[in-house]
């Protein structure tokens, strides 16, 4: 059976893609290597527009709780600090991850679990391939992350810089209020790095260290060096892990015969951060 639309990855640009077509009545199918109860579990700082969340309640009446920011704080090695006054909030990476799953579900979106491994076709993608199965589309769309494994076996797009990114969630003694989202750039500890400390509620951070990596990178450390800067008790550090994230400039092209690409496998991320747009 040949479905209109394949999608590899169910992320948010992923999930959305399919949800914008759904909504056009086609008939969508995502590809995900992870279980369903996993999906939207991964290293990310939770830091979200308030803009893309109000798109996401009137195009597909899904919300998830939120904290509040009033914009970002750029930070220096010197300590000059340059404000964004753009409207930001924090959220729960998975419990958006599932509600965007629950909402493909709901209006009728195929979502199987297995790994994408190649496009099918060769000069002209028409659909994909995983471990077991095939799966035909009239149109392909390559969500699959910093993996871009439709994208990267179907084009010749180098060099594509990765960098890596260590985060944590810390949980606090006592409660705290701030107004901005801060991203540390400070050449001692990370020449070509930076730390981010986003608050998500009145006792909880999600703070992390990334950048490209030349060597050996001690994360932990720096992380542990810049909360010492700051005047916050912490009662326990919850969720640690590692995530690759890309860096390098923005793809030639996000269409090609049969594929689209979107979300970080198309590098819709902020430069300076890794942070998916």
């Amino acid at each position: 059976m040949t479905r209109d639309i394949c999608i590899a990855g169910c992320g948010i640009a992923g999930a959305v893609a399919g949800l914008t077509a759904l909504k056009q009545g086609a008939h969508v199918c995502i590809i995900e290597k992870n279980k369903k109860e996993l999906i939207g579990r991964k290293v990310c700082g939770e830091l979200i527009t308030q803009k893309a969340l109000t798109f996401l309640k009137k195009e597909f009446s899904i919300s998830v709780d939120k904290y509040l920011l009033k914009g970002l704080e750029f930070v220096s090695s010197s300590g000059f600090s340059l404000y964004v006054p753009e409207p930001l909030c924090t959220i729960d990476r998975h419990a958006l991850g599932q509600a965007l799953l629950n909402a493909v579900v709901d209006n009728s979106g195929e979502v199987v679990c297995e790994t994408v491994k190649a496009p099918l076709g060769n000069t002209y993608v028409k659909g994909v391939k995983t471990q077991n199965s095939v799966y035909p589309s009239t149109v392909t769309i390559d969500c699959s992350g910093v993996t871009a494994v439709l994208r990267r076996t179907f084009t010749s797009f180098h060099p594509e810089p990765l960098g890596v990114a260590y985060k944590e969630n810390i949980i606090l003694k006592e409660p705290i209020h701030t107004e901005y989202a801060k991203i540390i750039f400070d050449k001692k500890l990370i020449p070509s790095g930076y730390v981010w400390c986003f608050q998500k509620s009145e006792y909880e951070l999600n703070v992390g260290a990334g950048g490209l990596v030349r060597g050996t990178i001690p994360f932990k450390e720096i992380l542990k060096k810049v909360l010492g800067t700051l005047d916050i008790k912490i009662r326990k550090r919850e969720n640690p892990g590692f995530g690759v994230v890309p860096l390098g400039r923005p793809l030639p092209s996000l269409v090609y015969p049969g594929l689209l690409v979107c979300g970080d496998a198309a590098h819709h991320v902020n430069p300076l951060t890794g942070e998916g747009i």
